[in-house]
C-alpha cells in the first residue's frame, strides 16, 4: 500500500514553507537564552560593584571614627578642649549615622543580587522546559524516531498524537470497500476513513520545520 507525495511535493516548494518553523523556535530559543544569562551577568556585576564600593565606604568611616575615637581620649579635659571635645563628638555622631545607612545600603543590594539570582534560575528553567518541549514534537510517538520529509512524514490523529508515515502503515486496519481505520498507539482511539490519505492527515505545521 503506498502513499501519494505529489500534495506534500506541491507544498514544499510553496513560499511559505521556505522558513521552517522549527528553526526559527530554536533561534529564538537560543537568543532569549543568551540575552537572559547577559542580563544576569549584568545585574551581577553591577551588585557586586555597588557592594564593594558600600564595604570601602564603611572601611573609611570605620578608620575616621577610630581616628576621631583616638584623638578625643588624647584632648585634655580643660576649658579650651571641652568645646574641642564636643564638636569632635558631634562629627562622630554623623560619621556613626552615615555608617548605619550604608550597612542598610549594602543589605539591600545583597537581598537584589538574591532576587536577581534566583529569577535568572528560574528563567533558566523554562527555557529549558520549552527546548525539551519543541524538542519531543520532533519525534514519532510509537518508534520515537525523528521525523523527516520522506518515509517518516508526520501523521496526525484525531486525539493529538502524531505517528510517522511508518509507523501509520503498520496501523492501518483495511476493513473492505475502501474503508480503512488506524488505532491511536496511545489511547487505542480509532480514526476511520475512505482513502489512504484522508485517514490521516498530515502534519504541516511540523513538516514545515523538518
Amino acid at each position: 500500500m503506498s502513499v501519494d507525495l505529489t500534495r506534500s511535493n506541491m507544498l514544499s516548494t510553496d513560499p511559505m514553507y521556505n522558513k521552517p518553523i522549527g528553526v526559527l523556535q530554536t533561534e529564538i530559543l537560543r537568543l532569549r537564552e543568551e540575552n537572559e544569562k547577559l542580563a544576569m551577568a549584568n545585574c551581577a556585576a553591577n551588585a557586586k560593584n555597588e557592594g564593594l564600593h558600600i564595604i570601602n565606604q564603611l572601611i573609611k568611616v570605620e578608620a575616621e571614627r577610630g581616628r576621631l575615637r583616638d584623638r578625643t581620649a588624647g584632648l585634655a579635659i580643660d576649658d579650651f578642649w571641652a568645646g574641642q571635645m564636643s564638636e569632635e563628638r558631634a562629627r562622630a555622631d554623623v560619621i556613626r549615622v552615615d555608617a548605619f545607612r550604608l550597612r542598610a545600603e549594602l543589605a539591600a543590594t545583597q537581598a537584589l543580587l538574591e532576587k536577581e539570582r534566583a529569577d535568572a534560575r528560574r528563567a533558566d528553567v523554562d527555557v529549558k522546559r520549552e527546548r525539551e518541549a519543541h524538542h519531543s514534537l520532533s519525534f514519532c510517538n510509537r518508534c520515537q524516531n525523528r521525523f523527516d520529509s520522506t518515509a517518516r512524514l508526520p501523521r496526525v490523529h484525531r486525539c493529538g498524537a502524531t505517528l510517522c508515515c511508518k509507523c501509520w502503515h503498520k496501523s492501518v486496519v483495511d476493513l473492505g470497500d475502501g474503508a480503512l481505520q488506524v488505532y491511536c498507539y496511545g489511547c487505542s482511539e480509532a480514526d476511520s476513513a475512505e482513502g489512504l490519505e484522508s485517514l490521516l492527515p498530515t502534519n504541516w505545521a511540523l513538516y514545515a520545520g523538518l
